[in-house]
């Protein structure tokens, strides 16, 4: 059988380079090292369910990060360990009814974590007092955002039988998750080495999550995006740790630097990045994102596109980045207005049967006020502001075609239903722009590609409501599908030629 490595390495092979190179890469067949999962909420009495699942024979040491959505700050982080074949769940839901309860985690999975907990409540103290970002100082950040899983090394028994203690018996429970514990407390094996009773990652892994309100019954099935090849290294930390983050991507042998595979065309790039996050943020570009819509008032349709930037925070927030290139964004978290970095787009409009409302629309009159996605999560609800996801996460001008607004014969969203593309290279002249080139782009690769747009994924979700199941009864039918993306790749030579 030809694995999906196998049908990477021929790709390769016929590009000119190794197979042998390591490299990151969206697995297409969805499992990997990292999961990035673009979406949580505990927003309007929803709550969000999670899985991680180990399709592998092999014991995983997780690292596991919500961050909040306006900039990407961490919330919650805690290590997970599975063992064969297991899966953890949990439930993200708001910890209270008071309007800035923060977001809580809670969980009745017997697989051994660091720290051990039932429930944890989000913090904010990464965006609060001294480390004050602009946005909001309040619980309620914390309720919304985006999480990501990424595999630390896998366990074994090389010396004190962590593989043991983590496996779980007939009775659903782990053998010793005290002995995790107590690797982790002061003078325990861990905090000595971490590396002990642990092997480079070996991927395997899968995830999902599901946005539910009960009361209304809806839900939101959603799949994690998965990377493949993210480490060469094991790369074991504590939760009180900063890394590994998605800036901690290695090729094996290299102190520093990453290579990414970006299927364009008909073939693989690869490129190469002393950076390691661009070459994550090389996986996710997307210049055009794609997807449909329902507005359709006699069915009771509405829709949200959420839009996540998994990468954005290690170029705009002034922690992470002391420099003053924001590419492929345009500015610094908090430089222009309190608590946003807006990165303006254009969006086309079609009804389901090809007729559109016009060329790229870059925005709402005055012309130099294009839409804007001004956060590390957006959630743009289409021709309204009530966001189906009751999301806080809207911005001033992502709402898709206001027609109040627009000021033209035909408004952006002249048709109850159809598709919508989003182009992200367009940059703050987007309205006045006249030249070929686009003005979102990754800087060049050591090996000179540049991937044009922004690093984006996303999906979107529309809910219907039937008034007329029979008498006095309502109904919610609520559905989600992630976003379609095109891409594009340019040498850095003049004149530009397009990647091979």
């Amino acid at each position: 059988m030809r694995t999906k490595h196998c049908l990477y390495a021929a790709i390769a092979f016929g590009l000119g380079f190794s197979s042998a190179a390591p490299a990151v890469y969206l697995n297409p067949r969805g499992t990997g090292q990292v999961l990035v999962y673009p979406y949580y909420t505990a927003n309007a009495n929803q709550a969000t369910l999670l899985t991680v699942v180990n399709t592998t024979p092999h014991g995983k040491a997780l690292r596991m990060a919500f961050r909040e959505g306006y900039n990407g700050r961490l919330v919650l982080s805690f290590n997970v360990y599975l063992s064969a074949f297991d899966v953890w769940s949990a439930e993200v839901a708001a910890a209270g009814s008071a309007p800035d309860a923060s977001a809580r985690i809670a969980t009745a999975d017997n697989s051994c974590t660091f720290p051990v907990f039932a429930s944890a409540d989000f913090r904010p103290f990464a965006y609060t007092g001294a480390n004050g970002d602009t946005g909001p100082q309040t619980l309620a950040r914390t309720r919304e955002g985006h999480f990501d899983v990424i595999e630390m090394g896998e366990v074994t028994n090389a010396t004190h039988g962590s593989l043991t203690a983590i496996t779980q018996g007939d009775n659903g429970v782990p053998a010793n998750c005290a002995q995790v514990v107590a690797a982790w407390t002061p003078g325990g094996y861990w905090t000595v080495d971490p590396t002990v009773d642990l092997a480079p990652p070996g991927g395997g892994l899968y995830g999902s999550e599901s946005i539910v309100d009960v009361a209304q019954g809806t839900i939101y099935a959603i799949n994690a995006e998965a990377v493949d090849g993210f480490s060469a290294k094991v790369q074991h930390t504590s939760p009180g740790d900063a890394g590994p983050d998605l800036n901690s991507a290695n090729d094996a042998g290299a102190t520093s630097g990453a290579t990414a595979l970006v299927p364009i065309g008909g073939g693989l790039v690869q490129a190469n990045y002393t950076h390691p996050v661009d070459a994550i943020s090389a996986l996710f570009m997307a210049d055009v994102l794609y997807n449909e819509y329902d507005i359709d008032p006699t069915i009771g349709a509405a829709s949200d596109w959420v839009v996540t930037f998994p990468t954005k925070r290690f170029y705009v927030d002034p922690v992470l980045n002391s420099t003053q290139d924001t590419t492929p964004f345009d500015e610094k978290f908090g430089a222009f207005y309190a608590g946003e970095s807006c990165a303006p787009f254009a969006t086309q409009v079609f009804n389901r049967d090809e007729l559109t409302a016009g060329g790229f629309l870059c925005g709402t009159p005055p012309a130099a006020t294009p839409f804007q996605f001004c956060f590390e999560t957006s959630v743009a609800p289409i021709g309204t502001g009530q966001s189906v996801l009751g999301s806080q996460l809207l911005g001033d001008d992502t709402v898709f075609g206001k027609p109040a607004e627009i000021g033209i014969p035909i408004a952006p969203i002249a048709f109850s239903s159809g598709h919508v593309s989003v182009s992200l290279t367009e940059g703050t002249d987007a309205c006045f722009e006249t030249g070929p080139d686009p003005l979102h782009v990754l800087a060049a690769s050591t090996s000179g590609q540049v991937f044009q747009g922004m690093p984006a994924i996303g999906f979107l979700a529309r809910n219907y409501i039937n008034a007329n199941v029979s008498p006095g009864v309502l109904s919610n039918y609520s559905a989600a599908q992630p976003h379609r993306a095109s891409a594009s790749c340019k040498t850095n030579t003049m004149p530009a030629a397009d990647c091979q």
